[in-house]
Order: structure tokens, then sequence, then C-alpha cells
């Protein structure tokens, strides 16, 4: 049940019943409003009012989000799906909940797939099934007419750039770390730990203080930041890192610098110990705080479209490149095997493999011809 106020003097009751919902306007002071309020409410469970009408989505929202979503899902969750209602809302709010075709939003989301990125159509429709199954689970709709009916966006994933010169060339690297410089302190310590050590962005966002050794130049990876589940929902929460790769790392001076001065200079961390964190909720930054400033850089510099994960690509192929063993490397990215790395990063071995085939080829030509001058 509630009271909205509509305009000066204008308010709008709303209750619930028996899967029912029941709305008056009221004229006058929120004084008598309340007392209008009740006695609505009265007349409701009486029965005095008309045959009830079907919820409207805007309604059926309303309800999810005041008893499941505002109530049992992360901040950073609940933010995301307010953004995604803020578009739905505009457009189906008005409608009545069980009378919206699946067509409709077929051709809904086809449209915005114009603009937004595949995970996000992903999006819209996880908001919708979860309303609407919600409602069904409530008794408050009898079916979900989404269900099974509209398609998933396909992920039009461009091949995976995993060879340095097909990333960034060494000038557009200097470019990139020059432009981080001034940029705050978080987002040049985010970006350079991707860069600098090739953490994930899961593995960034859940780095605490402790897991920060300055004598040693030592980081712990020991927990990542990404979807997990609760009470049958994906939400966002902390669990350890992916494949179990829990590892400790010595981290380039460069990288440790940017860290030092927000853990002691500004002495500015969460009630937790996350390093990357939201003053507001003192939970971990969203998946896509990074995001946003690498794209800024990237258009302001004149520089490939590349996403935060190519920075550990990056990563791994500058240290494929400069010869380091492909055991240390993996050991370093935490992969679950060896032959993931080599999978992932042939090109770049292969391109050392034959630089030492090359070499040696040279070596024993140079070998053969003393051999014939000393005949």
């Amino acid at each position: 049940m509630s009271i909205d106020k509509r305009a000066p003097g204008v308010f709008r009751f709303r209750k619930m019943h028996k899967g029912k919902a029941y709305t008056d306007t009221f004229y006058g002071s929120e004084k008598e409003a309340k007392k209008a309020h009740e006695e609505f409410i009265y007349g409701v469970r009486r029965g005095d009012y008309d045959k009830p009408r079907d919820l409207t989505f805007q309604e059926l929202t309303d309800i999810v989000w005041e008893n499941h979503i505002n109530k049992n899902l992360e901040p950073n969750t609940v933010i995301t799906y307010r953004n995604c209602l803020d578009k739905l809302l505009p457009v189906f709010g008005k409608k009545e909940a069980i009378k919206i075709e699946p067509i409709t939003i077929e051709k809904y989301l086809n449209k915005l797939s114009k603009t937004y990125e595949p995970d996000s159509i992903k999006l819209f429709l996880a908001v919708f099934m979860l309303i609407y199954n919600k409602g069904v689970l409530w008794r408050l709709i009898p079916n979900n007419p989404f269900s099974g009916t509209i398609s998933k966006p396909k992920n039009n994933k461009m091949k995976r750039k995993n060879n340095m010169d097909e990333i960034l060339s060494i000038e557009q690297i200097s470019t990139l770390i020059n432009a981080y410089k001034e940029k705050n302190v978080y987002q040049r310590a985010g970006i350079y730990l991707a860069l600098g050590c090739g953490l994930r962005k899961s593995e960034i966002r859940g780095l605490k203080t402790t897991d920060i050794d300055f004598e040693t130049n030592t980081i712990k990876i020991e927990r990542q930041i990404n979807s997990i589940s609760k009470d049958n929902y994906k939400i966002e929460g902390e669990k350890g890192p992916k494949d179990d790769s829990y590892r400790t790392i010595i981290a380039p001076e460069f990288v440790i610098q940017p860290l030092r001065e927000i853990i002691f200079a500004r002495k500015i961390i969460s009630k937790d110990g996350y390093i990357f964190f939201n003053p507001d909720t003192q939970r971990p930054v969203s998946k896509n705080f990074f995001n946003y400033t690498l794209k800024i850089v990237i258009e302001k510099n004149n520089l490939p479209n590349i996403s935060f994960h190519d920075l550990r690509h990056l990563n791994a192929s500058l240290l494929v490149n400069d010869g380091t063993d492909i055991h240390s490397v993996a050991k370093r990215l935490g992969h679950k095997s060896v032959s993931t790395t080599i999978n992932t990063y042939l090109h770049g071995i292969n391109e050392k493999d034959k630089n030492i085939a090359d070499n040696f080829d040279k070596r024993f030509k140079e070998i053969e011809q003393k051999n014939i001058k000393s005949k």
C-alpha cells in the first residue's frame, strides 16, 4: 500500500489485495489524504470498489522493487537495475503487465541493440524476466508471457587480440601511460595493475590493503568481485580467483607507486579494506568504474579501441616478446594450465621460437663456412 503525491494537493492511493491492484485519486491536504487513505484501505477490503483491473507494468515493478530488488540485492546491482528501469518504464509503465506481447519486447530490444552492446541488451531482458518471474511466484500475474519466447542477443565479439602489435604499439603504450598520469590515483592504479601485472578487472576490484606488501613489492591475489548466486539470483559479490588461481606476484615500481599513494598518503580506505571502493556504499567499485575513463583516454588520444581486458593480454604479450619463459607468464596471469597460455599467446611464442631457429640457422651457417674455409 502507498500514498504517492502526484502534484500539490493531488495524491494517488494504491493497494494490492488478493493479487489485484486498486487505485484512487484524492484531492486535498496531506493531512486529509492520510485519513482518506485509511478509508480507501478499508473500502478495498470490504469490496466497496469496482472490479479491480490488472496490474500495470509500473505497479508490478514497484512491488518487486520494494519487496525484492531494493531489499535483497547488492547496492551496485540495485543501481544497475534502476538504470535499466529508467529506460523501460517510460515505454511500458502504463501498459497492463499481462497484455504486453513478447513481440513488442523483441522489437524494443532490437531497437536498443543499435546503440547498446549485447551484454546490455541481455541485462534489459534479465530485468524483465526478474519482474515477471517474481510476479508469477507471488501470484500477482498468472504467467510470464516472455519465458522462452524472446531471443537472447548473440555476442558479436571481435577476434581476440593477443599479439602485442595487434593491441597497441610501444609508442601507443607510452601515450596511454602518460595520459593516465593526469587521471586520479584510483584510475591510474587500476590501469597500471592490468598493464603492469596482468590482473583481471574482477581481481583488481577485489584487492584489499592487506594484499599489498610494500617492503617486497608483492601483491596477493586471493579474491575477485564477480557474479555470485544469492536466493537463486546472480549478484555482485566476493569469491575466490578464477580457476582458484591464488597467487602472489612481484609488481613493478610504477604499479606500486599509486597504490602507496592511495594507502599511505590519502588514507581513504573502506571499512572492509577494499582499495577500490564506492565511498557511498563502502562496497567495491562497479565493473564499469575503469571502463569509462579508458574510453575517454582512448578517444582523446586517438588510440585503437581496446577493452580493459586487452591490457591483460598486452601485459602477457610484452612478457612473451621479452623472452619470459611461458611457465612464469602462466603463473603471473593465474592461468589454470600452461597450455592455456600457449594457446592464447601462440603467435608471440611462435615468433620467439622462429627467432631462435633463425639465429641458430645463422650460427650453423657461420660454423659451416668456417669448416669450408679450413679445408
